[in-house]
């Protein structure tokens, strides 16, 4: 792997600054995928932060639009 780190090891959680959200999409799919979008810009260096439990997943869940 040359030093680099597998994709899930960069998401860690933080209650108070998440600068990701997940978004579920399986509307039109057997399979559902998950996505991670930005909440702001965020530099290249810094890590991805979400919260676990984050209760809005529900709402946008079966959609195929990404949050605000």
């Amino acid at each position: 792997m040359s030093g680099e780190l597998p994709w899930g090891a960069t998401l860690n959680h933080s209650k108070n600054n998440a600068n990701v959200r997940p978004f579920i999409a399986n509307k039109n799919s057997g399979i559902p995928r998950v996505f991670f979008v930005a909440l702001h810009d965020i530099p290249q260096t810094v890590e991805l932060l979400w919260d676990y439990n984050d209760k809005d997943w529900a709402l946008y869940s079966s959609s195929q639009t990404l949050p605000q």
